[in-house]
């Protein structure tokens, strides 16, 4: 009878625990400790003066799952880390490697605060006008 006990707690704990990561929402990533929290283009890609500039073609030259750009809004970002941890899973972030995504992008995150925050760890230059 101890043993059911215990294999009842076990499972009950497992469920709590499961629970509680699929409540607390999507993973939102964390600031890398050697970037600031400014989410400044020069303060995250520790620059002073000009931030990196990349061309349509820099970008569609990051088209794969092992390097990832994509362009959201005129900003330039590297989302290879983020692939397989979206919410929404992989294809939707693979669907936006080496391209303008920015209407994608704001079909399914305009206006909300955490995706746009979030972008901000993977911005690495502008896209040249």
């Amino acid at each position: 009878m101890t043993k059911k006990y215990i294999l009842i707690g076990a499972f009950v704990l497992v469920a709590v625990i499961l629970g509680i990561n699929f409540l607390s929402g999507p993973e939102i990533p964390s600031v890398p400790a050697d970037k600031p929290a400014d989410n400044s283009l020069s303060a995250i890609q520790g620059t002073s003066d000009s931030a990196k500039t990349f061309t349509l073609v820099d970008v569609a030259a990051h088209a794969t799952v092992t390097g990832c750009y994509s362009v959201i809004g005129g900003n330039v970002y590297d989302l290879t880390s983020w692939i397989s941890k979206h919410p929404g899973g992989d294809r939707a972030i693979l669907g936006i490697c080496g391209k303008d995504g920015t209407s994608a992008f704001t079909k399914q995150h305009g206006g909300q605060e955490k995706p746009e925050a979030a972008l901000k760890y993977f911005l690495i230059g502008t896209l040249a006008k």
